[in-house]
Formats: C-alpha cells, structure tokens, sequence
C-alpha cells in the first residue's frame, strides 16, 4: 500500500491534483497536514469517483493546520495496512524549534509513523522504528527542496514504514 502526503498547500490545489491524478493508480490514500484543509475537501471532490481506492472506507484523511481556524480535533491516529500512523500538522506540538514533543506524543500512542507539517521543510527521519515524516510544502517550500510531497510506502510484513519526498517541478 502506498500513501501520498501532502501539507501546506495554502489555497493552491492546482499541483496537488496533477499529482493525484498521475499517482492514482498506484496510492490507496491521500493525506493532508494542515494549511489549507479545504484544498484537500475539494481534492477529495475531485477523485470521488475514483475507482483505485476502492476498499479503503475512507481514501481522505486531514487535520487542521494553524491556518485553518478553530478544530476540537487537531490529531489523529489512523490505521492503514494495519499500521497505525500519527498525524498532525505540528503547530501545538512545537515542530519550527524541536521535534521532541511530537515524537513523544506519536510514541506514546504506540504509531509507527508519525506525519507533519507547518515548518514547509521537507524531513524524513527514524526515531526508535518510527518514520517520522514531513512532506514539506506543496505551495509554498522553505529549505534546499521546492515545491514537494511525500509517497510512503506501508508494507504489510511488519517491515518500517518507507517514507520518499519528492520534489515536484512545475512546468
């Protein structure tokens, strides 16, 4: 199973639909880390139809970004391939000065991954088994990457989670 990850993309979904339409095929899930939540409501208008992500009950998943008004829920814990994965965009867990905080909260939920965003600074790292994974932005990137998202790869072996960033050149 694949995920493709997406965050801050702040009102521009023009990129993050070329880029579902061209991965369709090969994801079972999109998710979205905050910064404009709506974007990735009107994604999932989109790809309503979309037939490749069939058996999932839900393809779409997000949470709320700072920019995004006021949500109760501003984390989740899905599961995914029997793969529990913590997400969140990373403003109430400090993420621009530590990642210490939001490792400890994913660890403390037992996830094997844990995604964010808000920095717009791509980052794929491994704490203690756990893929710990920013997408950077899709809008609006910060540090030596552009624009960029993620595809992870979710083995059902018991295998880590193998979380890829790619950078995505406009043309």
């Amino acid at each position: 199973m694949k995920i493709l990850a997406f965050s801050d993309s702040h009102g521009r979904i023009g990129d993050m639909q070329i880029i579902t339409e061209k991965l369709l095929p090969h994801i079972s899930a999109v998710i979205h880390l905050g910064d404009n939540i709506r974007d990735v409501l009107r994604l999932q208008q989109l790809f309503a139809d979309a037939k490749a992500f069939s058996g999932l009950p839900a393809a779409f998943f997000c949470v709320p970004g700072n920019c995004d008004g006021y949500y109760e829920e501003v984390s989740k814990l899905i599961t995914l391939n029997g793969r529990k994965i913590f997400i969140t965009h990373g403003h109430e867990h400090g993420v621009k000065s530590s990642l210490n905080k939001l490792k400890q909260a994913a660890a403390k939920l037992n996830a094997d991954a844990c995604f964010y965003g808000h920095t717009h600074v791509a980052n794929v790292e491994y704490h203690n088994n756990m893929l710990v994974l920013n997408p950077g932005s899709i809008a609006e990137p910060r540090g030596r990457l552009g624009a960029s998202y993620a595809v992870v790869d979710v083995p059902t072996n018991g295998n880590m989670l193998e979380g890829n960033v790619v950078e995505y050149n406009r043309r």
